[in-house]
């Protein structure tokens, strides 16, 4: 199976966030999704993420996690008994389950960790916009060979789920989602996606179609999210998420847990644990972060946890960006993001979701994410994160 990036959302059998205890943090020290920053919060699944703006109707104008509220506040809540979407059609299902997984996330992972994946509040907006790429998209291609069929009904129960959820219980909102997709194809059937199969996932080796498999149990060979809940795919093999005070081991945490205290001796821990240091403390990501309203900045040799800088006034690098909204820090102070089209040298300079595209022999520029069959360079030049032959693909087939 082809994976999308290390940034995980939800692709209906997915969970949310990153990425394993060997990760260290990237050489450019400013935290963004499409940057490679990675976090070590237990997940289970895999996913791109991206942004696309105007991507919540009328609620695209709302900044940060007021774009959430906003949202479940017009939809009654997320999955609220006042609220019915058993008519949403499948080019509005991205934008109404967008908010409620960030809400989801937001009370799971915390606020900090939400703005290091999310700068800006971005989150709505960015699954949004991923939801739409590559979930609706594989979906339309899917229902076209009759590999499956979209069932809307499904989509109040998945809702609920989601806002009732326990942040250990993933498998519960995904299983619920799940069903908003109905699959047709038998195990050892071709497939082109994991939700045309009955059960199992779409295995998608070298070359296209796939076969529905059943998922892997722990030691069984394994590619993106084929394995069993509670296990994870680990160099091709599935292994056994950590369970609380158990050692992080290869392949993370269970969900709700993060890795707390470094790849080699740190143990499974609650999120909010890995979000704890104090201003003035020292902070080492992505083993330890500030709690909410600091940011861990780099200060020689070493990270502090600090209040955030004004606009325009000098700053570090740091996680999250230490910077007000609609600027980032460029190492000496904090400047307004590059508009779409201008020159850039990394993707931290643009709006969050915009990506840092090379030119065909003219400097790079901050551009919107690509679309399927746009030109690219690089994976992180797609919102599907999958560059093909220099051309923006789905993941599946």
């Amino acid at each position: 199976m082809r994976g999308a990036t290390w940034l995980v959302v939800s692709t209906l059998a997915g969970t949310l966030v990153a990425c394993g205890p060997g990760d260290e943090a990237p050489e450019d020290a400013h935290v963004r999704a499409d940057a490679g920053a990675r976090l070590d919060v237990g997940v289970e699944g895999d996913a791109a993420v991206t942004t696309m703006d105007g991507a919540l109707g009328d609620d695209a104008g709302v900044e940060g996690d007021a774009a959430v509220d906003a949202a479940l506040a017009r939809d009654g809540g997320a999955g609220g008994e006042d609220a019915s979407h058993a008519s949403t059609t499948l080019e509005d299902l991205g934008r109404t389950i967008a908010p409620a997984e960030c809400e989801f996330m937001r009370r799971c992972v915390g606020a900090p960790l939400l703005e290091m994946m999310f700068p800006d509040g971005s989150c709505a907006t960015q699954l949004a916009s991923s939801f739409d790429e590559v979930v609706v998209g594989e979906a339309r291609r899917a229902i076209g060979r009759d590999a499956v069929r979209y069932d809307p009904s499904a989509l109040d129960a998945c809702l609920t789920a989601l806002r009732e959820a326990d942040c250990a219980s993933v498998g519960d909102w995904t299983s619920a989602c799940s069903s908003l997709f109905v699959g047709s194809v038998a195990l050892g059937g071709a497939c082109g996606w994991d939700a045309e199969c009955e059960t199992g996932v779409c295995w998608l080796e070298d070359a296209c179609p796939g076969r529905c498999v059943a998922r892997g149990a722990e030691g069984s060979p394994c590619a993106g999210s084929s394995c069993m809940a509670g296990l994870t795919c680990s160099a091709g093999t599935c292994v056994r998420l950590g369970a609380l005070d158990e050692p992080c081991g290869v392949g993370g945490c269970l969900p709700g847990l993060a890795c707390v205290g470094g790849a080699t001796t740190g143990r499974c821990r609650p999120v909010a644990e890995l979000v704890s240091r104090r201003e003035g403390e020292l902070c080492a990501p992505p083993w330890a972060y500030c709690e909410e309203g600091l940011s861990c900045v780099a200060r020689g040799a070493s990270m502090t946890c600090e209040r955030p800088a004004a606009s325009g006034a000098p700053c570090a690098i740091g996680y999250p960006d230490p910077c007000p909204a609609g600027e980032f820090c460029n190492g000496a102070v904090c400047t307004t993001y590059r508009a779409e089209g201008a020159p850039c040298a990394s993707a931290v300079e643009c709006r969050p979701g915009a990506r840092c595209v090379p030119g065909d022999g003219t400097p790079s520029s901050c551009e919107p994410a690509g679309r399927d069959g746009d030109p690219c360079s690089a994976d992180h030049d797609c919102l599907s994160e999958r560059c093909l032959e220099r051309r923006c693909a789905l993941p599946g087939c």
